[in-house]
């Protein structure tokens, strides 16, 4: 089998600490490495980025020597595309892999067979919710400049061709993602001190977050000094803590940043697993739950319904109410919770990043066949 030399471009890797679009990209990578006899040789022309999931699968990549978000960080950051681009500009790539959608990048190797993942339609279907803009810049641009598409779910695929079926006349692919090995049920719980329902991620408009506050707030859950812990996405704003100040549960609302090595064991400490987000791409934090073995209450949503089938409770997703009685109820029942904690593990084992490369691959594949041909 004769390899295929794939550039995964540098853009997400530079622009992002951590975050699921980099996390996907940097799976892809380690999983290309680790079967060289797929024949797919992922070249990677980053040196230096502020990226924790890059740097953990190449050791080769350095970080920035400055704190994350301090202005020399931020500097160091836009310095480190130099070198980035220099080294690409050497190579000469069978296919090139899009990792975001800035427009200054789209035209580079004419010619050569472009793929573009599409992570999510979240501008396109709640461009309200956006208070800072359309963070996917040149999507649209880059959809309709690629020779194929990758879409990381039916739902995200779906979401796609109803905003831009005009435009998707090549291949589109679904390839779905997975959770690290190290997401997993015998993981050893986190010893935090207190008993927690949990939330990993952003917080931003869309995500719901202050419907779950709503929810939580006079539950069962804050009556046994269960707390609502957030994972991740930054320090409580102004406007959360306003709002647990108003609902009378902020005592109880805790907010941390935790390492990656750390994140199985949050997981696997927790109460119940909580995702009210209103739409999503995939929902990576969804299948490391299941992974760990914690039991999922979801926002019933296509995506959602698609990534967990029926290892989840789903409750309307603007409902506070029917959360909150979601909530009194499995907290009362050790049995559903165990009952539904199995059910997630079975159905994570359904997804792997294994997969998600095996199909991506043979995209690759077929462009470079097709290309031969004509």
């Amino acid at each position: 089998m004769d390899s295929i030399d794939v550039l995964i471009d540098d853009q997400i890797f530079l622009m992002h600490a951590r975050g699921g679009i980099s996390r996907y990209f940097a799976e892809l990578l380690r999983e290309f490495d680790s079967h060289p006899e797929w024949g797919i040789n992922a070249l990677n022309s980053v040196r230096y980025s502020p990226n924790q999931h890059l740097r953990e699968v190449d050791p080769s990549v350095r970080d920035l020597p400055f704190r994350e978000m301090s202005r020399r960080w931020k500097v160091a950051k836009r310095l480190a595309r130099y070198p980035s681009a220099v080294i690409a500009s050497r190579m000469a790539p069978d296919v090139v892999h899009f990792t975001y959608y800035d427009p200054r990048r789209l035209d580079i190797f004419p010619g050569v067979p472009k793929v573009v993942t599409v992570h999510d339609m979240v501008p396109e279907r709640l461009p309200a919710e956006l208070v800072d803009g359309d963070p996917h810049l040149a999507k649209r641009e880059y959809v309709e400049a690629a020779d194929a598409i990758v879409c990381v779910s039916e739902a995200t695929r779906n979401d796609l061709f109803e905003a831009w079926g005009e435009i998707t006349d090549k291949p589109v692919i679904v390839t779905g993602h997975g959770a690290a090995d190290r997401f997993n049920p015998g993981v050893a719980p986190a010893e935090l001190g207190y008993r927690y329902l949990l939330h990993v991620g952003s917080r931003d408009h869309y995500k719901n977050f202050g419907l779950l506050m709503t929810s939580y707030a006079g539950s069962e859950a804050q009556s046994a000094g269960v707390r609502l812990l957030a994972v991740g996405g930054g320090p409580l704003t102004a406007e959360e803590q306003e709002l647990a100040t108003t609902l009378g549960i902020g005592d109880d609302l805790v907010q941390l940043t935790a390492s990656e090595a750390d994140l199985p064991g949050i997981y696997r400490g927790a109460e119940l697993f909580v995702f009210p987000s209103l739409l999503e791409g995939f929902g990576i934090p969804v299948l490391e739950a299941m992974a760990t073995g914690t039991p999922a209450v979801l926002a019933d949503t296509p995506v959602f319904r698609e990534v967990a089938g029926d290892a989840a409770v789903f409750y309307p997703p603007e409902d506070p109410w029917v959360l909150r009685a979601e909530l009194n109820r499995l907290l009362g029942d050790a049995t559903a919770r165990t009952e539904l904690a199995a059910a997630g593990v079975r159905r994570a084992a359904d997804f792997s990043w294994r997969r998600t490369a095996l199909d991506t691959a043979e995209l690759y594949r077929d462009l470079v066949a097709r290309r031969s041909t004509t």
